[in-house]
């Protein structure tokens, strides 16, 4: 398969309706539709985050997953999915509409609440372009000074060790990925991307048990209609095994990061699809790209934001 020269892109815009939330080392939360409440030099954070993106020469069409009524005025030049349920309900409507109209094999996801720098956003692209076709592509920032965080150091942050080297690294995820709609498990990973969202700010720990528990659940109701088709209910050993592999893999903390991606690609692509590319992987890019994964959720990240202007 050839690398599309135009990637559709997500941009998940919702509102946030959960508050109170804890690990924000005392920051207050920001709740309704932060993405066009936050500005930059007098924009919405959204116009700015379309922008960069847009500059990036990568990502055509661009996707807007909220509702109609928040975002149609703002002329955005955008298609937009008129959604506004829960985070992997919004990405779901989004994905399901660019996989039944364009039959997108590669669709990138990101959130409306992050301002990508143009240099993160280039070595995203170079490192996403040199290791294309993947299954999936995921930036993730290598936190080479805590500090540099600021208000987001709060953000619960994982260690791995990258290929090639022996000593863990302190990383925080990028809210940037390109997957394969059609190699994947979509509504496991709508609901995944779901509990993941909810578990936000909270520790390692918790949200395996949260991601974990959920899963589960919809691996056994997966397998529940299984039996009603008459065929064997075997997703949920499967891919339990493959999560619980996955959880203590974190859980050392000195996991080299090829196991993650070997795991997650298990748990993501489809027998029947590994075994027609068994040459593709998915990937963690590691690199340093801050601005990707510094999202807006508290009030002194986006007044931090605003403050500095459009960086």
């Amino acid at each position: 398969m050839e690398v599309a020269s135009r990637i559709p892109l997500v941009i998940l815009a919702g509102s946030d309706r959960s508050s109170e939330r804890p690990d924000r080392a005392g920051n207050e939360d920001l709740v309704g539709f932060k993405a066009v409440d936050t500005r930059l030099d007098g924009k919405p954070l959204i116009q700015v985050t379309i922008e960069r993106f847009r500059a990036a020469g990568l990502f055509d069409p661009i996707v807007i997953a909220g509702p109609k009524a928040i975002y149609e005025s703002l002329d955005l030049g955008a298609w937009l999915v008129d959604t506004d349920g829960n985070f992997g309900q919004n990405l779901a409507a989004a994905t399901e509409m660019l996989v039944d109209k364009l039959g997108s094999d590669q669709v990138a996801i990101t959130t409306a609440d992050i301002v990508p720098e143009s240099g993160d956003l280039q070595r995203a692209m170079e490192d996403y372009l040199a290791h294309s076709p993947t299954d999936w592509w995921m930036a993730v920032h290598r936190v080479e000074d805590p500090e540099q965080l600021q208000s987001s150091a709060y953000k619960p942050r994982y260690r791995f060790v990258p290929k090639g080297e022996i000593e863990p690294v302190v990383t925080l995820p990028g809210h940037l990925l390109i997957a394969n709609p059609l190699a994947g498990r979509r509504k496991l990973i709508y609901k995944v991307f779901n509990l993941a969202y909810e578990s936000r700010g909270r520790s390692v720990a918790f949200r395996r048990m949260f991601i974990t528990r959920g899963a589960i659940t919809t691996l056994l109701a997966e397998d529940l209609r299984r039996l009603t088709r008459f065929q064997l209910p075997k997703i949920t050993v499967t891919l339990v095994w493959q999560g619980l592999r996955l959880a203590a893999s974190l859980r050392k903390g000195d996991v080299v990061i090829n196991e993650i991606e070997d795991i997650l690609r298990k748990m993501w692509a489809t027998g029947r699809h590994r075994k027609r590319y068994p040459e593709r992987r998915g990937r963690f890019a590691l690199f340093s790209c801050r601005s990707l994964a510094r999202d807006v959720d508290t009030v002194e990240e986006a007044r931090e934001l605003e403050q500095k202007g459009a960086l």
